[in-house]
């Protein structure tokens, strides 16, 4: 939750992130921690951080101290015990905040689903801001190179570069190494003689996993398209190459550059795939669009749409590698791939990003986190009434729809997600986070320290009863020997007979009328005791005495 929730329980200010204007102040000891229900959380840092706030007067900042910094925890909150020493108060019925008069107001709060809001609204906060060091960008930004990384703070916005080190080179990085190793060829390429965006596209089929294996919703390949003048990047993934899915992703990537860019295609230059070759030439005489087509086994007459292809999929590697997600995301990571290329600086554009080539404007990168870190999702499906029951569920960044629909993976349920209301644990990645583990060992020591009472243990009813009510229970649940034995003898048939009867009795059950008339003379006579006649050691009901 990206909001600041006033709690008049808490003794202690929370932040669940680094983003929201967070000013370090010093690493928190061991043995710091936040108490919050059943669990016990190790304070990361502690820090100050500034709101701006709704005041009588308009919107204003407010600074507070000493908060503690908890990444993943579910919200923000403001301990309104640590105002008290300031003389600030909590008005309920007017949803605000006073100092020592209550006409002195000094932040005035927003109420929503059962909590007091102090932030302001979303679209009045300032722009939140990364803050990395070099090798964090690198890694946030898929492995991107030197150069790229160092260019980055000039080229987006709501980001910040700290520290002295530089990104590394490729072959000082083992993802890096891992990811991009190929044969050492050294080719210069032509430039392309027309330079407006999406004049030229280039396509190429990329084949994600293995022949027989498929993503985890069935995608086996990728379209990718690039344009060849600003190398803004295209990818859609889809699950076979029959003409029919081939069709409709090439009609969206056109009406897409048309609608959204305001660009026209005027080139398709494609290879010699098996497949879409003839069916491109269908569908761009249609639209009046030329092919420019390579002769087959000869790359170096698309090089940008092979190379491009081969950054992609390097780009896919690099982020699996170093996040541990499974292979069955090749496609999610393939389309983040694309959308990082987007947004890095590129020398061949001067440094600029080719979203800026294309929109006009720095790209704003402050709600990226790394891929594959962990993420704590609101579980919208938890019962009202089940105050007990976590309100999130466990999953791992795999991408972004916009700047705030993130894409999560949900490893218990085999599926990806989009949503909006989710906080980041970004120093826990998928192959590193060992929290199954550790849940597993603490189920197992709480199951050797609770002392769970065995059926032989249970407490006999009769230790409850007073002496009158045991009195009672005897004469009520006393058989003589006669009884047990006639109970021990009978018959398969008494027993049917008597389930035969069954119908007849409920013909005398009680109606409507009864029930009414019955009521009405408990109303009258409340006289009753308990009825303890059971062999099963339980109280089942009451008698009401006195009635007809």
């Amino acid at each position: 939750m990206n909001r600041w929730v006033l709690d008049p329980g808490s003794n202690a200010h929370v932040c669940n992130t680094r983003q929201f204007g967070w000013s370090f102040v010093r690493k928190a000891k061991p043995g710091e921690v936040i108490y919050a229900g059943g669990q016990v959380v190790q304070i990361a840092e502690w820090g100050t951080v500034v709101l701006n706030v709704r005041t009588p007067s308009g919107k204003a900042p407010i600074k507070l101290t000493h908060v503690a910094l908890v990444e993943g925890f579910f919200a923000n909150v403001l301990g309104l015990s640590r105002c008290r020493p300031l003389g600030i108060h909590f008005d309920s019925g007017r949803d605000l905040l006073y100092q020592n008069n209550p006409s002195n107001v000094v932040a005035m709060l927003e109420y929503s689903n059962g909590h007091w809001l102090i932030d302001a609204e979303e679209n009045d906060r300032p722009e939140l801001t990364i803050v990395a060091t070099a090798n964090e960008a690198h890694q946030l930004w898929g492995h991107a190179s030197k150069q790229a990384i160092d260019h980055l703070p000039e080229s987006v916005t709501g980001f910040e570069l700290v520290g002295d080190n530089k990104a590394p080179k490729w072959k000082d990085c083992d993802v890096c190494i891992q990811s991009k190793m190929t044969q050492q060829i050294s080719r210069r390429t032509p430039e392309d003689t027309n330079t407006t965006p999406f004049y030229r596209v280039g396509i190429d089929l990329v084949q994600l996993l293995p022949q027989g294996e498929a993503c985890y919703n069935g995608d086996k390949y990728a379209f990718h398209a690039i344009c060849h003048s600003i190398k803004w990047h295209e990818v859609t993934t889809i699950p076979n190459r029959q003409k029919s899915t081939l069709v409709n992703v090439i009609k969206a990537l056109i009406a897409k550059i048309q609608r959204q860019f305001e660009y026209t295609v005027v080139v398709f230059r494609i290879d010699s795939e098996p497949g879409y070759r003839e069916l491109l030439y269908d569908v761009c005489k249609e639209l009046g669009i030329k092919i420019e087509a390579r002769a087959a086994d000869t790359p170096a007459q698309n090089p940008n749409a092979e190379r491009a292809g081969r950054v992609i999929v390097e780009r896919g590697r690099a982020l699996r590698i170093s996040s541990g997600l499974p292979k069955e995301l090749a496609n999610e990571l393939v389309i983040t791939a694309a959308m990082l290329l987007n947004i890095t600086p590129t020398e061949s554009l001067d440094w600029e990003t080719p979203y800026q080539r294309v929109f006009g404007r720095k790209p704003s990168v402050a709600h990226m986190a790394p891929i594959g870190c962990r993420a704590h999702v609101l579980d919208r499906k938890v019962k009202r009434g089940d105050k007990l029951e976590s309100r999130t569920m466990i999953g791992y960044l795999v991408g972004y729809d916009s700047t705030n629909i993130f894409r999560i993976w949900i490893p218990s349920k085999g599926r990806v997600i989009r949503t909006r209301d989710v906080v980041f644990a970004r120093q826990h990645l998928m192959k590193n986070d060992d929290e199954p583990e550790k849940l597993s060992e603490e189920a197992e020591r709480l199951i050797e320290v609770l002392d769970i009472p065995t059926p032989q243990a249970l407490i006999d009813i009769e230790d409850l009863l007073s002496p009158l009510q045991k009195q009672t229970y005897e004469e009520n649940n006393s058989l003589t020997q006669n009884d047990r034995n006639d109970a021990e003898t009978a018959t398969e048939k008494d027993i049917q007979f008597e389930l035969g009867n069954l119908d007849k009795e409920f013909d005398n059950s009680a109606t409507p009328e009864s029930t009414i008339r019955a009521v009405g003379e408990i109303n009258t006579k409340t006289t009753c005791q308990t009825d303890t006649r059971t062999t099963l050691q339980a109280v089942i009901g009451m008698v009401w005495s006195g009635l007809v």
